[in-house]
């Protein structure tokens, strides 16, 4: 397992924006001491950066995020509530197309690793995953498990072996195979942990 590299430090504008970038890219709700440690910076400079984006996106009109600080501290972008009838539009098309191909790639991974860590499932596909692991967990096909003080992992849902006709993963087509090539893959030096 590698050690994630600090980024330079920051004055107060780049790590508002870099801020900005880590809780979109990481997709919910992220603890300061999370984001001081990804940013490199201390948790009171997270703090002021916190406040700072979020009169930012308070000022900006235009926009559709806002920032949503939680009881416990965590922080997320969120969209604004004028767009709620549009995301709920989204969300309702969503479901009742068919799964996309990236659906069906993280499905696949769930299977297969399951109960698998968003951070491996992103590492093996290279992009972010949240958005397709949010369809999945509304669609019923995924579920969240508990893993650690803090941690969530992801497994299939029971309807979901149903629909594969199975009634646990270790039934699925070639199982085995693939899942010694995935922990192979995933001992490789550069992993991330899974």
């Amino acid at each position: 397992m590698t050690t994630m590299q600090q980024p330079e430090r920051h004055n107060g504008d780049t790590l508002v924006a870099s801020l900005e970038a880590f809780l979109y890219l990481y997709g919910e709700a992220a603890t300061k001491k999370k984001a001081a440690a990804v940013l490199g910076a201390a948790e009171r400079e997270i703090e002021a950066a916190i406040a700072q984006l979020r009169e930012k996106l308070e000022r900006d009109h235009q926009g559709g995020l806002c920032l949503i600080v939680s009881k416990d501290g965590k922080v997320q972008l969120a969209t604004k509530p004028q767009f709620g009838e549009l995301l709920a539009q989204l969300v309702k098309e969503e479901m009742s197309e068919d799964l996309t191909p990236a659906s069906l790639e993280v499905l696949s991974l769930v299977a297969y690793l399951g109960p698998v860590a968003r951070s491996t499932i992103e590492y093996v596909r290279g992009v972010n995953s949240s958005f397709t692991l949010r369809n999945l967990l509304m669609r019923g096909l995924v579920e969240k498990v508990a893993a650690g003080k803090r941690g969530v992992k992801y497994q299939l849902t029971p309807a979901a072996l149903r629909h594969l006709g199975v009634q646990k993963e270790e039934e699925l087509n070639r199982y085995a195979e693939f899942r010694a090539a995935f922990e192979k893959f995933l001992r490789q030096p550069d992993a991330a942990t899974p």
